[in-house]
């Protein structure tokens, strides 16, 4: 056997067993593409989660941003050459089994035990939103305030499977609701929330005259034994008035009451169309102080003062029990009843 047959009896079983080490770049450059997509998937998801749950990105944590700002730096100190170096070493380190395989298993368990729960505040005023959990084994609340450029975000346990809590709105019945991890929930009151109680007052025609020519209405609150101030309106209009956590539209057979009332009284049938016009679109009055709220078995007193400072219309009522419950008051000239 001469000697160049020998060589290329040697090479024919390499070649069939794969190890052509002209494959082997291209098999490492396959792999590196691989991981650096995961690493990329991994490092996006993980940026989706952290701004979901906290509702800010990398750049608001001061200890990322540092240690970016820092490596930015000392990469300016460097030589081309070196800068070469650290970019190799620093590719090679993060598109490894040893950080790729572990950032993964962490993803996956805060993907399945942290969910965020958002409460949103359509409003100008902040909003008192408590959450506490509806299992019996676990006890505690929190309490957050949420602003309208900045909703109250509760960051929870929770898992896929989902977990019951009960979310207090400041003027909204409380709700349970399901979270689940990693989606969580938002909750908008005026959208996901019924108001607790809402009061419509109605002042008689005469009443509507005075707020119509600079009068003010004012609603107090009995407590100890003495009247609290919880709103005021000089309104300027002929309507009537709604107070409560937000508008709420009125329901079609409360007009139908409200026209049996008039019917048993004397008065034209223009006069008492006007009188109905005036009451079916009311006013919304805000309380004096934005952590008030209005609930089950509040004694509440309600009047038409004249420019002069002489009362015009009265009325008083205790709150029914109830969520998403109006109270409608209809107000008297004051010295009847």
């Amino acid at each position: 056997m001469s000697e160049g047959s020998g060589i290329q009896a040697a090479e024919e079983p390499v070649q069939a067993r794969g190890l052509n080490p002209k494959n082997h770049p291209q098999k490492e450059r396959y792999h590196l593409v691989w991981r650096a997509a995961a690493l990329i998937a991994l490092l996006m998801t993980g940026y989706v989660w952290w701004t979901h749950n906290y509702g800010e990105g990398l750049a608001g944590v001061p200890v990322i941003a540092t240690l970016a700002a820092a490596f930015s730096f000392a990469m300016e100190l460097l030589d081309e050459s070196s800068k070469n170096d650290a970019k190799k070493w620093l590719a090679n380190s993060l598109l490894s089994l040893i950080v790729l395989v572990p950032g993964y298993i962490l993803l996956a368990v805060l993907l399945c035990s942290l969910a965020p729960v958002i409460v949103l505040n359509p409003g100008n005023d902040p909003l008192q939103v408590v959450l506490s959990s509806a299992e019996s084994t676990r006890s505690g609340t929190d309490t957050r305030t949420a602003d309208k450029d900045k909703p109250a975000r509760f960051r929870i346990w929770a898992t896929p499977l989902g977990r019951t809590f009960i979310v207090k709105v400041q003027g909204y019945a409380p709700k349970p609701v399901e979270v689940t991890a990693p989606t969580g929930l938002t909750v908008s009151p005026e959208r996901d929330l019924t108001p607790q109680v809402s009061l419509l007052m109605r002042p008689t025609a005469d009443g509507m005259v005075e707020l119509l020519s600079g009068g003010t209405l004012h609603v107090y609150r009995e407590e100890g034994g003495k009247e609290i101030e919880i709103a005021s309106e000089q309104p300027r209009t002929r309507s009537s008035f709604l107070i409560g956590a937000t508008p709420v539209a009125l329901p079609h057979d409360l007009m139908e009451d409200w026209r049996l009332e008039l019917a048993g009284q004397q008065m034209s049938d223009i006069a008492r169309a006007n009188q109905l016009l005036s009451w079916k679109s009311p006013r919304f009055v805000k309380m004096l102080s934005a952590s008030d709220e209005l609930t089950a078995h509040q004694k509440l007193r309600a009047l038409v003062r004249a420019t002069g400072g002489k009362d015009r219309n009265c009325g008083s009522i205790e709150l029914p029990e109830g969520s998403g419950v109006i109270a409608d008051l209809a107000l008297h000239a004051c010295g009847e009843q």
